[in-house]
């Protein structure tokens, strides 16, 4: 009889600490999506959780801030992608250079005596013989 009654308390702890486990599970489920109307970019970002739905909603500027924040390191790696573009305009040298890393990027932009120089910095650097470089001729009226 003891040993019946033992195997039954077992039984019944095993059974409430299971039950207990399978409540704290939560079912999240986040949907992104971005339409552009217009010109007018768009954010909706659904989150369901347990059944529960809010949806955020974000637009213009905010929408593309929103979206890179989230974006921000996913699926991305470390990779940094630099063009340059070289264009003459009107004899003078200009130079523009687009960096991008996880997502993010950045355009500088160089004319005259700085553009030569900047041009040099990037012959010298390491790895420029990788190096891509489109030179334009440009003449404005």
């Amino acid at each position: 009889m003891k040993n019946i009654l033992t195997f039954i308390t077992l039984l019944t702890i095993c059974a409430l600490t299971t039950n207990i486990y399978a409540q704290e599970k939560k079912n999240i489920r986040k949907e992104v999506r971005m339409e552009d109307e217009n010109g007018v970019k768009t954010l909706y970002v659904t989150l369901t959780e347990d059944g529960k739905v809010t949806e955020e909603v974000y637009t213009g500027e905010e929408a593309e801030t929103k979206l890179a924040e989230m974006m921000d390191g996913r699926g991305k790696t470390d990779e940094i992608k630099k063009e340059i573009e070289v264009e003459i305009i009107d004899g003078e040298k200009v130079v523009t250079i687009i960096t991008s890393r996880k997502g993010k990027m950045r355009k500088e932009v160089y004319t005259g005596k700085d553009a030569e120089a900047k041009l040099e910095e990037l012959k010298e650097a390491k790895g420029a013989s990788q190096m891509k470089v489109e030179t334009k001729q440009i003449e404005e009226k």
